[in-house]
């Protein structure tokens, strides 16, 4: 009986002191998929874009909201690797109209990982697209997709600078249209694409 304990224990350190390659999510190195490897927020590059955000227009009565969350070590991807991941929902209203409403997903525990309408994890450096001349270059950003919740054709690269502005915590954002074709342009015309001042709520 002693001797099975102690063979019960060897194999669960073996199995628990399997090796876990740990890639920096802000490489820039083509990283090939491995089921040893965990892609980390190693300098916690996601943690300064995490919250609430709200960009508003009283003028033209426009909102945005973003609520982002950050996710460790997921494995939805049929466990090619693991990774690090932002991942959010969001609210648009366009000239007092609701567009999109899909913040009560954020608390949704069926939805995993990319299958929320927002999320991403790729770092951009100062000089990746778009460019961001005002940054300095040891400055990270973030590039999330941003999906529109129905039509799985149309989405967009959600690219975001995390600044201090006299001490309020803001998001510059810029949505690129990154929709294939297939789509209906009432839909199309429901998604924020443009560029954003977002406020941390």
């Amino acid at each position: 009986m002693k001797n099975l304990l102690y063979i019960s224990i060897i194999l669960l350190s073996l199995t628990s002191c399997k090796a876990q390659t740990i890639i920096p999510i802000f490489s820039t190195d083509d990283i090939p998929e491995n089921p040893n490897y965990y892609h980390k927020d190693v300098a916690n590059d996601l943690n300064k874009f995490e919250g609430a955000w709200k960009y508003e227009d009283t003028s033209t009565n426009t909102e945005f909201t973003i609520i982002l969350q950050k996710k460790l070590m997921l494995n939805d991807n049929d466990g090619s690797y693991l990774y690090d991941l932002l991942i959010g929902e969001y609210f648009y209203k366009k000239e007092g109209t609701i567009m999109m409403n899909t913040l009560a997903d954020i608390n949704n525990t069926s939805i995993v990982g990319d299958y929320h309408n927002i999320s991403g994890n790729s770092i951009l450096h100062k000089y990746n697209a778009p460019r961001c001349e005002t940054c300095n270059t040891s400055e990270r950003r973030v590039q999330i997709n941003i999906n529109h919740p129905t039509e799985t054709e149309i989405a967009g690269y959600l690219t975001l600078r995390h600044i201090v502005d006299n001490g309020i915590e803001k998001l510059e954002a810029i949505n690129t249209n990154a929709s294939i074709m297939g789509y209906t342009q009432a839909n199309y015309n429901q998604m924020p694409f443009g560029e954003f001042v977002f406020i941390k709520q």
